[in-house]
């Protein structure tokens, strides 16, 4: 995006609002599914919702883009890593011998994917956060409490995560200790990758994630996450709904079939209605010719009597004339 160009302020705020929507959208949908990989594939789309929001971002102001590109690239590599590697260790948290520290590792990529501190998802989560910051009069209002809630939806997501993985039966898969070794180094990557990047920037961001300030703001929005989660879980028999019947496993077409489904029932409806309209309106008028019909009978009854007693009528003219003059001669 060139410093020249001029700033985009409606397709910023469409960008943003849209971004965020499917954001939230995406992880509420995630957080109803019973498939683990189902539920990583909301995951997704909840954090693409998020990079569509920083795209909405770099376009409220030409100025901002360049500090943006970085932003998108640590957080795109931090998606990439963490999501590769919790879609190969859901298979794998069955693993025979030495599969012990699947589930371990499977805890700290969730947590890298919510921000935990000292891991990628912290440095690219803080990263997130500071923009709003750079040209707060530019940008909506919502946006950085967004950004936090983001957050906090992410664990919550990632909570639901570890309760559907964990597993529940002793059954056990073979698994060879290169694969699971290859596993074992992406999966520790959310920790060391953040320095093996040759970006100044991304170092110098780490390098602060180690204060104690920078350990807070990350952990905060993890810890309410975990603490929504804890009261969500010991209360679940509370809502009026099964989580697992809540949404089916296919995707975000579900809630544009209802939307199809309750529209087509509005159109019938509609189209009822203005059947009985039309109805009653040719049932009035059938009437009202009715009535004229018999008025028009009844006229011409008259005039065809009136016809038939003509010269009678006449002779009694005649004749009543006839009286009138002897009288008055």
């Amino acid at each position: 995006l060139p410093e020249a160009m001029e700033v985009l302020p409606l397709f910023s705020l469409a960008a943003i609002i849209g971004g965020l929507l499917a954001a939230f959208g995406a992880a509420v949908a995630g957080i109803l599914q019973v498939k683990p990989k189902m539920l990583l594939a909301y995951s997704s789309i909840s954090q693409m919702g998020i990079l569509t929001a920083v795209f909405g971002i770099a376009f409220a102001d030409p100025f901002l883009w360049g500090v943006t590109v970085p932003v998108l690239v640590l957080f795109t590599l931090h998606h990439a890593l963490v999501k590769a590697a919790l879609f190969l260790g859901v298979g794998s948290r069955r693993a025979g011998p030495g599969g012990r520290l699947v589930l371990p590792m499977l805890l700290l990529l969730a947590l890298a994917l919510a921000g935990a501190p000292l891991t990628t998802g912290a440095v690219a989560k803080h990263k997130l956060k500071i923009l709003p910051f750079l040209e707060e009069n530019s940008l909506p209002w919502f946006v950085d409490p967004a950004l936090i809630a983001g957050s906090v939806a992410t664990t919550v997501l990632m909570a639901r995560f570890l309760w559907v993985v964990w597993p529940r039966s002793r059954r056990k898969m073979p698994i060879s200790w290169l694969a699971r070794g290859a596993w074992l180094v992406l999966a520790t990557a959310v920790i060391w990758a953040v320095w093996l990047v040759p970006w100044e920037l991304f170092r110098t961001t780490a390098a602060w994630m180690l204060e104690p300030d920078a350990i807070w703001s990350a952990f905060w929005p993890l810890a309410l996450g975990g603490l929504l989660s804890v009261v969500v879980l010991r209360n679940a028999h509370l809502f009026p709904f099964r989580i697992s019947a809540s949404v089916p496993a296919g995707d975000l077409v579900v809630p544009l079939e209802w939307l199809v489904h309750k529209t087509r029932k509005l159109v019938q409806r509609v189209v009822s209605w203005a059947v009985l309209q039309r109805q009653g309106v040719q049932r009035r008028a059938g009437e009202w010719v009715r009535s004229q019909e018999r008025y028009l009978r009844a006229a011409e009854a008259v005039e065809t009597q009136l016809k038939k007693q003509a010269w009678d009528w006449l002779w009694i003219l005649v004749v009543g004339a006839i009286v009138l003059i002897a009288i008055y001669w």
